[in-house]
């Protein structure tokens, strides 16, 4: 084990700085010091909004999902409902709030499986997870969802057979998936 008297070795932030800045994330320059003796350096880090994704079923057993073109991908890709959390929100209300707009689904107790890092190595913010069991149509909801998202609904014993054919492929989604299943919410 390290004592005190070491720890002016470790790595450290020496200061930092945004270099660049958009609605959507900021490119912030860390300067850190690696380890005695050697040259610092800057690092780069991306700051994005935290994510929330939820996996909510209903109660006859159903996932609902969304399925929509994703720029980056050039791609259509199935995914849970997912999105930011707007400043100042609550990440259990910013995933109630995606499953409502992305699916027309609430209801059911929001509960959080967990807080994860989407990429230690160049992202700094967080990707909060969550779970919604017997989650239904809200009676609001006037079945117009997000422009550009289609709602598929698929049982969810089917979840894991679709990770792994890779239809459901965002790493996102995958983590939240593999927490549900270790809390025995969801069954592979």
């Amino acid at each position: 084990m390290q004592n005190q008297s070491d720890r002016g070795n470790e790595p450290r932030v020496l200061s930092q700085s945004t270099e660049f800045a958009t609605p959507w994330f900021e490119v912030v320059s860390k300067q850190v010091a690696n380890y005695e003796g050697a040259e610092v350096q800057p690092y780069y880090v991306i700051h994005p909004p935290d994510y929330v994704t939820i996996l909510a079923k209903t109660a006859d057993g159903k996932v609902p999902l969304v399925r929509q073109f994703r720029p980056a991908l050039e791609a259509y890709a199935l995914e849970l409902p997912s999105g930011h959390v707007d400043k100042g929100e609550d990440p259990s209300e910013a995933a109630a709030r995606e499953l409502l707009e992305e699916t027309g689904y609430g209801g059911g107790e929001v509960n959080i499986l967990g807080q994860l890092a989407p990429d230690t190595g160049r992202l700094g913010n967080r990707l909060w997870g969550f779970y919604a069991a017997g989650v239904e149509v809200d009676p609001q909801w006037r079945g117009k969802t997000e422009p550009g998202i289609e709602v598929v609904m698929r049982p969810a014993n089917q979840v894991s057979e679709m990770v792994a054919s890779g239809e459901l492929m965002h790493s996102h989604d995958l983590a939240v998936i593999a927490v549900a299943i270790t809390k025995h919410l969801l069954c592979v």
